[in-house]
């Protein structure tokens, strides 16, 4: 799952009430860990391609194959811990100022419904 594909699931409001229920929240949970991961991947990338080439083994299409998988998962058992922070804090963040998308669109469909139903009492 492509974390900021995730995040976007998630709408701000002006007037959002927190996140209600367990699964909205482990599901933030889980987005903002992910997010994490992806970061520190990156980080993990670029702190790699600083270190000279030499050593014990020489350099190959394997030997970068291998060393991009064990990034990525030492990114995400990283993430999955204490982590650097991000995680945390995004969560903290995101949970005092989103609303569910679904949330929002089911206001919407109540507020057009309230709508289309003073129009036809009206009349």
């Amino acid at each position: 799952m492509n974390p900021m594909n995730a995040i976007h699931r998630y709408v701000p409001t002006k007037s959002a009430p927190e996140l209600k229920g367990n699964e909205d929240a482990q599901g933030l949970k889980e987005v903002t860990q992910d997010f994490e991961a992806v970061f520190i991947n990156m980080m993990l990338k670029q702190m790699r391609a600083t270190v000279s080439e030499g050593g014990l083994t020489e350099k190959s299409y394997g030997r970068g194959i291998f060393e991009e998988m064990q990034d990525e998962n030492m990114a995400e058992v990283m993430s999955k811990g204490r982590g650097i922070g991000i995680a945390q804090e995004l969560y903290r963040q995101l949970s005092h100022h989103v609303q569910p998308r679904a949330t929002v669109s089911q206001e919407a469909s109540n507020q057009e419904t309230e709508a289309i139903d003073e129009v036809v009492t009206e009349d």
